[in-house]
């Protein structure tokens, strides 16, 4: 949203309940995205915490602020992120401190030719263009002057659910849904229940029941007195959002979503540049430059910082600058050795900021040594894909003739979280043990879990789960092989696949012999000359030795 200056806080007394519970979506989204909840409750909470956190506690600026109006959209992560499931309008009118929620249909045309009826006619289709676009038709169906958006993925509902313990809610009817191809099978029975993170994604993505093939109809619908079938949706979607956001700032969760809240940020925004951890991990990078090598001593170099940034996120590098640049002043203490003392002063020319994916590019371009090879005029006049699967998502980059083509598409639903996840069900089928993704980290080390067998008296036996997180891990890959190829079709249009990441190692042997067969098409692993450094790295690699070069051309000039 807009930037916020920094004031101090006085304490105050906690308001009364929320004067409309309508303002509380708003309050969770910003909770998600901009991690306000923490301040807005100690702001005396309500729509006045709100609005004091925001603006401060001037009260004639209170008193003059116009409507705000938000457009929140709900991205499902089984489409790719390319489809809006939930599009609604968040208005708050500050002197009357009444809100509304005004929910738009998914379905809604916006085409030119309403007798097509595709999917690409709809409103939910335009995000995948940009959220400027839906915002943009959004403002001209309704004739507002919205300026603000916000996108949140059902993931990160489903994160805060479970993290806050559940949500209390009234299911409206029996929901009963199966859909193999998108994994998704949804079994809730109508009435008050806890909801988890699982049980509260089923509930948000039902419309309908399974096809009635006699019929020809689908079973459980929503009923006409409840609102049908998308408005029947919509109507619950904001009654789960308003419980959540009713359940989330009860006093005992804010403290529980703040920590999630600055972890997120670390990852994503402007704020990431300015947190102590990136300052530690800049620092420390500085120090282990400038301490006495074969190179020199500290009074006789100069640091460079080649950076890099998603493509997505390149705007950005004004604000990495920002936070680099000026004089560093710090001690770093290595082992049990002495604090060391570091001063230096870095501007604007000494920091480099490239495209993400060129870094694996360089890397597959460049020697052990960094030298450049003959082959790399082969990467940089041809048509590639950067292939970097991750952790938590897996990302793809159109490099053609040396320029990233666009901001890159990004797959939540895909990385190695998916196939821990996945492992994790596996062993609750296999072996009965509930285990969570971090539990299973912990375990990967030795590859077995420790099951009780019995209990009077104690018993307990070690499994090895590695065949169920290798059969998993080739899986996923599968999928992943399958979904680009769809995508991009079957890679006609390219030359090379350049494979970067921690993930990618995972499945190197399943992915190159995926493609060994495919004329025209070369798998190059982004390490593939100094393989004994791991993908993982090959993006740092390429920063280094794209700098290396660049400052041995001018000096040969």
């Amino acid at each position: 949203m807009t930037k916020k200056r920094k004031n101090k806080r006085e304490k105050k007394k906690k308001s009364g309940t929320l004067k409309r519970i309508l303002l509380l979506l708003i309050l969770i989204l910003i909770m998600l995205v901009v991690g306000i909840a923490y301040r807005t409750q100690k702001n005396g909470g309500g729509l006045q915490g709100l609005l004091s956190t925001l603006v401060g506690h001037n009260e004639e600026t209170l008193k003059n602020l116009d409507q705000i109006q938000i457009l929140l959209m709900g991205v499902s992560t089984d489409n790719g992120g390319k489809l809006t499931d939930t599009i609604i309008v968040a208005t708050y009118d500050p002197k009357s401190q009444n809100a509304s929620l005004l929910s738009i249909p998914r379905d809604t045309f916006v085409g030119k030719k309403p007798q097509t009826g595709t999917g690409s006619d709809k409103i939910n289709a335009l995000y995948q263009k940009s959220p400027e676009r839906t915002l943009e038709k959004v403002n001209e169906l309704t004739g507002l002057n919205i300026k603000y958006y916000m996108v949140i993925d059902n993931q990160a509902l489903i994160k805060l659910v479970d993290v806050v313990g559940g949500v209390d809610f009234y299911v409206p009817m029996d929901m009963k849904y199966d859909d193999p191809s998108q994994d998704l099978y949804i079994n809730l029975k109508e009435g008050q229940q806890t909801l988890n993170g699982d049980k509260a994604e089923q509930l948000l993505r039902y419309r309908h029941g399974n096809l009635d093939k006699k019929t020809g109809r689908y079973l459980g619908t929503y009923p006409e007195e409840y609102g049908g079938d998308d408005y029947g949706r919509m109507r619950t979607q904001r009654e789960f959002m308003m419980a959540t956001a009713k359940q989330t700032l009860q006093a005992k969760n804010i403290l529980k979503v703040k920590e999630i809240v600055d972890s997120e940020q670390e990852l994503t925004g402007r704020h990431r540049f300015f947190t102590d951890i990136f300052r530690v991990t800049t620092r420390t990078g500085i120090a282990l430059g400038l301490m006495p090598n074969k190179y020199g001593s500290c009074e006789d170099k100069h640091i460079m910082i080649e950076a890099g940034l998603p493509p997505k996120y390149i705007n950005d590098a004004v604000d990495l600058r920002e936070a680099l640049c000026g004089k560093h002043d710090f001690e770093v203490k290595v082992g049990a050795g002495n604090w060391i003392k570091y001063s230096i002063e870095l501007k604007e020319n000494d920091i480099q900021v490239m495209p993400q994916p060129l870094g694996s590019l360089v890397s597959a371009s460049t020697n052990a040594n960094g030298r450049q090879l003959k082959t790399a005029i082969q990467y940089w006049s041809g048509n590639v894909i950067v292939f970097d699967p991750g952790y938590g998502t897996l990302d793809t980059y159109i490099v053609k003739r040396g320029q990233v083509i666009g901001k890159g598409e990004t797959f939540p639903e895909y990385g190695m979280h998916e196939v821990f996840a996945r492992t994790c069900r596996d062993i609750e089928k296999e072996f009965g043990l509930s285990i969570e993704v971090p539990e299973l980290q912990n375990c990967l080390e030795s590859g077995e879990v420790k099951v009780i067998v019995s209990r009077r008296p104690l018993k307990t036996r070690k499994y090895s789960f590695k065949d169920i997180l290798e059969k998993n891990c080739v899986e996923v890959c599968k999928e992943v092989i399958e979904r680009l190829s769809s995508i991009y079709n079957y890679f006609v249009d390219y030359d090379y696949i350049i494979a970067t990441g921690g993930t990618f190692e995972a499945w190197k042997d399943v992915f190159i012999n995926a493609f060994k067969d495919v004329e025209d098409l070369r798998v190059i692993p982004a390490n593939i000359n100094n393989v004994s450094v791991s993908t993982v790295y090959s993006n740092v690699n390429g920063y280094y030795y794209y700098l290396s070069n660049m400052l041995g051309r001018s000096k040969t000039a």
